[in-house]
């Protein structure tokens, strides 16, 4: 995940055509993302050993602190060498902070049922945030349509990515206290709940090609479908099938625009 974190700026910059990448704040966010998710699982393994993941951080206890910790300096250290990004930065670390916060207590937190959506596509935004818009401030760009086309592209795909584990994970997630749309609806009604968002998903990608002038863009409509097959794969429960196809799966189709301005940033 955090070298998806890293990753997923390259097509941001590309998208924007321009070169000027901002080394620290990749290897910022490659650290970030590594601390951010290994302390929530860290935390939740606290509460639950319902998972051999969860399982894994009890036994590894004392090399997880040591990690984090090591992750915590690398990831300060880098901050300062982002003072134009500090205010997002921050807004960035307060957003992972309440996403974090139902694990920090020892009985499940009762929310709101207009609250019960938000999980999913908080974690959409978050990505979209630090993989769009603070790549956007760096190039010093004025957003405009090209920049929210690959916003929403951005929030749709990481939030349609959560709701695949949300589901997955719904039992472990409502022992925990974190409410999600796969655990606060039936089958039946999550089922469509989720078509209707990859619909909104191919008109966002629709929407993106109209906006961007580049021959490869159509290759983001792959993952509309892909995503719809890793949805199909977690309702049969095939969880390795599932973790080792979602890493080779929606985010490598940006690899071209990746390698691309890989290749003309080095040469």
């Amino acid at each position: 995940m955090a070298l998806c974190a890293a990753a997923l700026c390259f097509p941001a910059y590309i998208w924007l055509h321009t070169q000027k990448i901002n080394e620290a704040l990749l290897f910022f966010l490659f650290a970030a993302t590594l601390l951010s998710y290994n302390v929530h699982f860290f935390l939740a393994s606290l509460k639950s050993g319902s998972s051999v993941q969860l399982q894994w951080f009890q036994k590894q206890k004392l090399f997880t602190i040591v990690f984090n910790f090591a992750s915590l300096v690398f990831t300060g250290f880098l901050f300062f060498q982002l003072s134009s990004l500090y205010v997002f930065i921050i807004a960035l670390i307060i957003l992972n902070a309440a996403y974090t916060a139902p694990l920090l207590f020892k009985k499940a937190l009762q929310l709101p049922v207009a609250f019960t959506f938000i999980k999913s596509y908080f974690n959409g935004f978050t990505w979209a945030f630090a993989t769009v818009v603070l790549p956007v401030i760096t190039v010093n760009e004025k957003p405009g349509i090209t920049e929210l086309a690959i916003f929403i592209h951005r929030f749709l795909l990481v939030s349609i990515a959560t709701l695949i584990f949300d589901y997955r994970d719904k039992l472990r997630d409502l022992e925990l206290g974190v409410h999600t749309p796969a655990n606060k609806m039936k089958e039946h009604p999550f089922h469509w709940f989720f078509i209707a968002n990859i619909l909104v998903f191919i008109a966002a990608v629709l929407w993106l090609n109209l906006t961007i002038s580049s021959g490869w863009q159509w290759l983001q409509f792959i993952p509309c479908f892909y995503l719809w097959w890793l949805y199909l794969q977690s309702k049969k429960g095939k969880m390795i099938c599932f973790i080792c196809a979602w890493w080779m799966g929606p985010y490598s189709f940006q690899q071209h625009s990746v390698y691309s301005c890989l290749f003309n940033y080095i040469c």
